[in-house]
């Protein structure tokens, strides 16, 4: 019981220190947000990010310590992030817009099912694990995990699309790009899984005290 007790007092902290993390960051964004809507410099550097491929690689050279050259090779695509100055966001009002909502858009699918976690945890604590509320709870989470995923194929779709239309590359090519994060997307199905299991514990524990 001890040893339970631990786990899932480490659960809970976890799960705390993510969410007011999550808020304090947010608020924060909100923070540069209007900062530089307002046309105050911040130390925000922003960039257009962009997935590279069919890299010139002539340029580079590798040489082993004791003088063996060898091939460079790089894994595509290849993250690339351009920096420009504030002028040449100036004469592009709307990209700016278009990456603030698609953050706080992913913040809040983050906290989403933080939220309902936690609430999971002080249902548990309570000695209330079997509940339907929880069950619920453990749905409701796994949809929002879905969400993230799905959510993440956009934001992945929209900055490479931008990046694909705004930049002229030498020596390598951008391209659209989509990766479906499996992992993501397995654990959400195994939420809704372990939802079943705990609609069904809970209808075993209803009739068992109807039976009592």
């Amino acid at each position: 019981m001890k040893a339970r007790s631990r786990s899932l007092a480490a659960l809970k902290f976890i799960a705390g220190f993510c969410w007011w993390g999550g808020l304090v960051s947010c608020g924060g964004l909100v923070v540069l947000v209007v900062l530089e809507f307002s046309g105050v410099d911040t130390f925000v550097e922003r960039s257009v990010q962009g997935y590279a491929s069919s890299f010139d690689t002539s340029a580079f050279s590798v040489e082993s310590k004791d003088g063996f050259v060898g091939e460079l090779e790089l894994e595509e695509p290849v993250i690339v992030r351009v920096k420009f100055g504030r002028e040449y966001w100036d004469e592009r009002p709307a990209e700016f817009p278009i990456f603030v909502f698609l953050t706080l858009g992913f913040m809040g699918i983050f906290l989403a099912p933080v939220w309902h976690f936690r609430k999971l945890l002080e249902s548990v604590e309570r000695g209330e694990a079997f509940a339907a509320a929880n069950a619920k709870r453990l749905r409701t989470l796994g949809s929002w995990i879905l969400v993230g995923v799905f959510w993440d194929l956009l934001m992945e779709l929209i900055v490479s699309g931008i990046a694909d239309s705004a930049l002229r590359p030498q020596g390598f090519t951008l391209n659209g790009h989509l990766s479906l994060n499996g992992g993501l997307l397995v654990a959400g199905l195994c939420v809704f899984a372990l939802s079943e299991v705990f609609r069904l514990g809970a209808k075993m524990r209803e009739e068992q005290e109807l039976t009592i």
